[in-house]
């Protein structure tokens, strides 16, 4: 999302049109925000798993 600001300051500056969409940056964020997250949470959960695993067999 501030990719995108920043892009849209440098037009405005440079033509004089400040074209900026929060509706569609604010969902776009969103989107890619969630995927990610979720990935993560997956990636640590299984890693959880895999160690309170490799703990049980240790006892």
């Amino acid at each position: 999302m501030i990719g995108y600001l920043i892009a849209a300051v440098i037009v405005y500056f440079k033509i004089g049109v400040f074209d900026f969409d929060w509706k569609e940056s604010l969902s776009t964020s969103f989107k890619k925000g969630v995927t990610g997250g979720s990935i993560l949470g997956l990636g640590i959960w299984i890693k959880g798993k895999l160690r309170e695993r490799q703990d049980n067999r240790k006892l």
